[in-house]
């Protein structure tokens, strides 16, 4: 089964996503997806977080978060219908040089150092 695999009628609609729910019609088992697609989406940034961003440092995940290839800009490109502008994701990526960089205090952190405090 490919990622997506979409079946067009004239008013109605099959779609199968990585969740391997079929959805029939616009709103049928929608909550049920979408459900699924949350747990999925959980499971994998606890895998994430615990291998490769929490030892990366702060400053430098956040500039690779606002470029053109990062996870966050392509799952936004495939999955949304207005994916993110370049001009959107270069102003933020400028923002972090602007704001963030300069400020001394998260020099040497890393992603898993960060608190809510």
């Amino acid at each position: 089964m490919s990622y997506f695999g979409i079946i067009k009628d004239i008013d109605r609609y099959s779609l199968i996503k990585s969740t391997g729910i079929n959805v029939e019609g616009k709103r049928e088992r929608r909550r049920e997806v979408e459900n699924a697609a949350q747990e999925l989406i959980a499971s994998f940034i606890e895998k994430k977080m615990s291998t490769e961003i929490i030892n990366k440092p702060f400053i430098q995940f956040l500039l690779n978060f606002w470029t053109n290839d990062s996870d966050y800009i392509r799952g936004k490109r495939l999955v949304d219908k207005s994916p993110l502008s370049i001009h959107y994701i270069e102003s933020n990526h400028k923002n972090i040089e602007k704001h963030i960089i300069p400020f001394s205090e998260f020099n040497g952190i890393t992603v898993g150092e960060l608190t809510k405090t």
